[in-house]
């Protein structure tokens, strides 16, 4: 083969890596993830707070978290999700819960 036909079919492979992305994929990577409750106060027994989390990234990352109650009490509306209600549980002595997002 000559030059020409080598510099053409380099062109064209060229071509073909960058209409499909070319090189290593996109890895989407999560940077940062902020929690809020409203109210983000003290419960009384059997009360709910609706509680978000804010997740910042890039290359298409997933805004959902999953939900987990790690001590205490009290029930979740979903394990997973970018918001949630909490219900403290139904008799709250001097006690915390402990969420994890």
């Amino acid at each position: 083969m000559n030059k020409k036909n080598w510099s053409v079919i380099t062109l064209l492979f060229a071509t073909v890596l960058n209409a499909c992305g070319g090189g290593a994929p996109v890895v989407p990577t999560v940077t940062s993830v902020t929690v809020a409750a409203n109210p983000s106060m003290a419960l009384a027994a059997s009360a709910t707070t609706t509680i978000t989390a804010t997740v910042v990234g890039t290359n298409g990352f997933s805004s959902d978290v999953n939900w987990s109650i790690v001590s205490g009490g009290g029930t979740i509306s979903a394990a997973t999700g970018a918001s949630i209600t909490f219900t403290a549980p139904s008799l709250v002595a001097a006690s915390s819960t402990i969420l994890r997002a």
